[in-house]
């Protein structure tokens, strides 16, 4: 069996006395930012915010760093006895006499700001105590008489007490007052009935009524008191309300300065030249309890443990002492062993129950055995220390750094050396060797052989290895040698050695190697991690960690059992479950457990416990308790944009824009010294989580939103968990920004766009319209040509009828037609003054011309009119736009019959109520010959011309087609067919 020691770094003399006396204690000085020469009360408000008052101000600490409020934040007097918290965020700031002052989110209200502070005019120092049962504060002096001052949510107030004799305000716990007044002892006063009453003290009441000192548990449940007349302390249990048990007493020869009971119920003594005692809970102390003496160099000015069990110690010009809990628990056991002050360098055991603690520049051998330590000299030329610790058999094999061995065999009631021997070297390691028959040791100067069965002058032989060794492992047919420059191998005693194959083994300092099996070893190394190597085939792997495994140095490698191996670092002590190659489960250990510090250079496992020698001092850790590895709860201290800041905040909100946000945090891990890491996030503006270890998180330029920060804290494994803290975050968008603005915006811009393409439509309507009506002017030109020469043609024709009746001696014909012909003549009046006509005035503009015609033409002329029932009557033609077609028909149709001439007139309306016209005549046809071609290209020009120009005039897209019948199917074989499609008219469209 072996074990590797790697020494801790030596400290100063100053140093080393201080950590001896409370492994893992911490001072907090100026170069931590803790300015005060002299430190006063501590307290922890509910946030968890550690205040201390001193002769620098009112000093404030996070886990991170230390805050002081002076007279630049508004004190009139920076001498600060006391902060004490109180309900509703406030704390309350008394000076050393006079102008107290309160903190309330991030300043200070002195009595300039609220002038209810000026009602305190004491003379004398004030005495400040809290009733943490509803959250007031009393405060009063050395002299009060009948009134005290009590302060509540930020409100101070004076309260008038029944007492007509001086008082001094002891304490306070749920609406009671502890009083001591003169010649009267100690006194209870409820402060809601005003009452004044004694407390029920059975046994020896004098010893009570002559306290002159005394300390209160936080509810009162417990009073520590020191008679100074009889030299003795004396310790009481509150009962029944107004009933004090006598606990215990003891004779003290030194008269305290102060007794402290913390809100554990432990008792802690200060006193005026220095040094603390600790005297533990005071419901356990009895007869057999000796205080354990503290800092005995140290004036201490206060004692107090926060809810968390660490302890801070307030001190006259030596700063500020900081132990954490579990240093504190570990130091407690220490001593409850009976552990010397002085550091240890190594342990070891004998799994027979004993365990061994080696020292440096100390001849002595620690044992540790059944709950009680006990030192053994060894000889004088182990005087450098020891350096390794081994058991060989049933002895033990004691290595010192210049190479002298004491073989150590233990008695009934003592361990005697059995043989001595000397290596001219420095050992590093041993082991039992091939056989058991023999030690292997490893030194700066190679390997070396001891056997204790040879005779004293051949017992030690050097191994064929002459290079500086770090680490020794033989297997049956191998030995393994690390050294600072890689791993070597060989077979037994005289065998050459050679470096392994493996090319990262080949190169690492080899630090320490441990079996696995009969044929594997774990191999640590100074910075490339753990390998594993099978000798028989000369095969390595690095060991597989999923973990974020980053153990440093490894120091030592100690095998639990076959799958459990421990590892001392200078990070602490990890445990790994080995499955393979594979680690399935890592554990740390390190300062948060207790360990002085978390450079451990050596470590046995015992039973359930752990023994580790670190550089601050040994720690004994029991295993069967329930490790706490939850990170701790985070509080968001501060939230600053520009010059606003937001103390406390659960949800802030801006107007955009923000600029720089920055957001402050803490754990209040105040064991982590500061060196506690964190992940946050902004949820709504990243997904991402950033690790850090400044607790300020700062964005930038943030645009309008709901977002939520949240931040947790890290466990000693670097994980996170719950608890998560979470605060909200509004941006809320400038006045370009909002939704109504955009609105608004968007709607002036349509409006605009409106107006312009208005204006612009307006603008071309205007154009359209004056391009409109100069074409309708020439339109209404170019008809009033056509109608000027359809007129005229007409009006000859009639005359020329009127001629042949009066050539024809027909006089009374000659009447008729001018009758028609001036009904005619009028209607023609009419029609030309208008551009549309309804249908029914058209018909009867057709009838009286076909009248006309009908007398000229006489039995040659046969016509029909067909027009539906369902027609309406009034819907609208352009005026006078069939008859030039019927009189087409006429002229060029029915007059070349000599008899028989037909012409047909049919209107139909469409499904789409478009009017169909049909004029049909038995002419020769639109090919035919006609002695009057001229003529009709005259009369078919000005008809197309009339339906193009009210085309153009009025949009109506009047359709005519003029087609000979021969090519109609259906239809005769000569003649003309003219077409006419006609949409709807309404008032609406003709009027341009």
């Amino acid at each position: 069996m072996k074990l590797t020691c790697i020494l801790a770094a030596a400290l100063s003399v100053a140093g080393g006395a201080l950590v001896a006396q409370i492994p893992g204690m911490r001072v907090f000085d100026e170069s931590d930012g803790y300015t005060a020469t002299t430190g006063y009360i501590v307290n922890q408000d509910s946030s968890g915010f550690i205040w201390i008052g001193s002769n620098k101000g009112a000093i404030r600490y996070d886990g991170h760093r230390f805050s002081v409020f002076d007279e630049h934040n508004g004190l009139k007097d920076k001498e600060i006895t006391q902060a004490l918290p109180s309900t509703g965020g406030f704390v309350l700031l008394t000076p050393l006499v006079n102008a107290i002052a309160y903190y309330h989110k991030g300043s200070i209200v002195n009595e300039d700001r609220d002038s209810l502070l000026r009602q305190v005019q004491h003379a004398h120092l004030n005495s400040l105590v809290s009733d943490r049962g509803n959250g007031n504060s009393w405060l009063g002096d050395t002299r009060n008489r009948d009134f005290l001052f009590r302060f509540r949510k930020g409100k101070l107030e004076k309260v008038a007490l029944n007492i007509a004799q001086p008082f001094s305000l002891q304490h306070a716990y749920n609406h009671q007052l502890v009083l001591g007044i003169k010649d009267q002892g100690l006194k209870k006063y409820n402060t809601l009935t005003h009452t004044l009453s004694a407390f029920r003290v059975k046994e020896d009441t004098s010893l009570f009524q002559g306290l002159s000192m005394m300390g209160f548990s936080t509810h009162g449940q417990y009073i520590a008191g020191y008679n100074a007349r009889q030299q003795r302390l004396a310790f009481y249990q509150r009962k029944n309300g107004d009933e004090l048990s006598l606990i215990n007493t003891r004779e003290v020869n030194l008269e305290p300065k102060q007794l402290i009971v913390d809100q554990h119920g432990c008792l802690w003594a200060t006193y005026k030249e220095a040094g603390i005692h600790y005297w533990g809970p005071i419901s356990k102390i009895n007869t057999q309890t000796r205080p354990i003496h503290l800092l005995p160099t140290t004036v201490v000015n206060h004692v107090f443990s926060d809810r968390e069990h660490n302890l801070w110690f307030t001190t006259k010009r030596k700063g500020l002492y900081f132990i954490p809990v579990a240093q504190w628990q570990n130091y407690l056991r220490l001593r409850k062993l009976g552990f010397p002050s002085y550091l240890p360098t190594f342990v070891s055991g004998d799994r027979l129950g004993n365990v061994f603690f080696g020292y440096e520049n100390s001849a002595r051998l620690g044992v540790l055995r059944q709950g009680r330590y006990t030192d053994f000299p060894l000889s004088p030329h182990m005087s450098e220390g020891v350096s390794v610790l081994s058991t060989y058999k049933n002895l033990l094999c004691i290595c010192s750094p210049e190479g002298h061995l004491s073989f150590v065999k233990q008695t009934k009631k003592s361990w005697q050396v059995t043989q001595q021997l000397s290596i001219p070297a420095s050992l590093k390691d041993v082991r039992t060797g091939w056989d058991d028959s023999c030690l292997l040791f490893a030194s700066n100067n190679g390997g070396f052989s001891v056997s204790l069965a040879l005779p004293s002058t051949e017992k030690v032989s050097p191994l064929s290895f002459s290079h500086r060794c770090t680490a020794i492992l033989p297997f049956a047919e191998a030995v393994l040698i690390g050294t600072p420059h890689g791993l070597w191998i060989s077979g037994h005693s005289g065998s050459r050695f050679k470096k392994v194959a493996h090319a990262a083994l080949r190169q690492a300092n080899i630090t320490d190697i441990e079996y696995v099996s009969d044929q594997i070893a774990l191999v640590g190394t100074m910075a490339d991690g753990l390998f594993l190597y099978q000798w028989k085939h000369l095969k390595a792997w690095p060991v597989e960690v999923e973990q974020d495994f980053k153990p440093g140095i490894i120091r030592q490698i100690f095998k639990e059992d076959s799958s459990t191996f421990w590892l001392a670092t200078d990070r602490g002590v990890y445990r790994l479950t080995l499955k393979g190659r594979k680690v399935e489960e890592v554990v740390h250990y390190g300062f948060s457990d207790g360990f002085p510090s978390a450079s451990v250079s050596s470590l046995w496992v015992e039973r359930d416990t752990l023994y580790a020698v670190t550089s601050g001092g040994p720690c004994i850790l029991p295993l069967q308790h329930q490790r706490k590895n939850a990170p701790y709860a985070v509080r968001i201290l501060h939230a600053s944009a520009g010059d606003s800041t937001t103390y406390l905040p659960r949800h802030i909100a801006h107007s955009y824009p923000v600029g720089n946000l920055s957001i402050g945090f803490s754990a209040f891990a105040f064991p982590e010294a500061g060196k506690a890491s964190y992940r946050y996030t902004l949820k709504g503006y990243s997904a991402h989580w950033f690790n850090t270890q400044n607790p300020v998180a700062n964005f930038s330029a943030l645009p309008p939103g709901t977002y939520t920060f949240e931040v947790q804290a890290l466990n000693p494994n670097g994980e996170g968990g719950e608890p998560v803290t979470q605060m909200g975050i509004t941006i809320h968008p400038a006045l370009w920004q909002t939704a109504w603005f955009r609105f608004l915006v968007l709607l002036f811009l349509l409006l605009l766009l409106g107006s312009s393409l208005y204006y612009s439509l307006w603008k071309h309507k205007k154009k359209a319209f004056a391009k409109l009506k100069q074409k309708r002017k020439l339109a209404e030109l170019e008809l009033e040509a056509i109608k000027a020469q359809i007129n005229p043609h007409f009006i000859y024709n009639c005359l020329n009828s009127i001629q042949f009746f009066a050539y024809q001696n027909d006089y009374r014909s000659v009447g008729q037609y001018l009758d028609h012909f001036s009904a005619l003549i009028r209607q023609t009046m009419e029609l030309s003054q208008r551009m549309f006509a309804p249908l029914e005035d058209e018909v009867k503009y057709l009838s009286n011309y076909l009248k006309l015609e009908k007398m000229r033409f006489k039995e040659r002329l046969t016509y029909t009119v067909n027009i539906p029932e369902n027609i309406s009557k009034l819907r609208l033609l352009p005026a006078m736009l069939l008859q030039p077609h019927v009189e087409n028909a006429l002229k060029h149709g029915v007059a070349r019959h000599t008899e028989h001439g037909k012409v047909s007139i049919e209107i139909l309306e469409l499904s789409n109520h478009w009017l169909q016209v049909h004029i049909t005549d038995n002419g020769p046809g639109i090919n035919g010959k006609s002695p009057s071609g001229s003529r009709k290209k005259l009369g078919m020009r000005l008809s197309r011309g009339r339906v193009k120009a009210y085309n153009e005039l009025f949009q109506l897209g009047i359709q005519l087609r003029i087609s000979p019948l021969c090519k109609v199917p259906g239809a005769a074989s000569q003649g003309t067919l003219v077409e006419l499609l006609i949409p709807p008219i309404h008032y609406e469209n003709i009027n341009v």
